[in-house]
């Protein structure tokens, strides 16, 4: 693997779960433990420790700066649009 990306299959494994939690953390409600695990984590206190190493900021604080920008781009807040009510 490491000839055809440059990285070694745990290196790409480390890269691809942040990368996906941050998906799962700005597009969806689930809980950061949910989240955790959906990305291969059973431990959501260590998944919270390495996302924060890994991006600078905990998952929590991530979403909560990934939903103001949203409301900052469409001027509704998530779940606020039409149709939600």
């Amino acid at each position: 693997m490491r000839g055809a990306t440059g990285v070694s299959p745990q290196d790409y494994i480390l890269g691809v779960r942040p990368s996906r939690a941050k998906d799962l953390l700005a597009e969806t409600d689930l809980t950061v433990a949910a989240v955790a695990r959906g990305v291969g984590y059973e431990d959501a206190a260590y998944f919270s420790r390495l996302f924060t190493r890994r991006t600078g900021v905990s998952p929590r604080a991530f979403r909560q700066r990934e939903q103001r920008i949203a409301v900052d781009l469409d001027g509704v807040a998530p779940g606020e649009g039409p149709g939600t009510g």
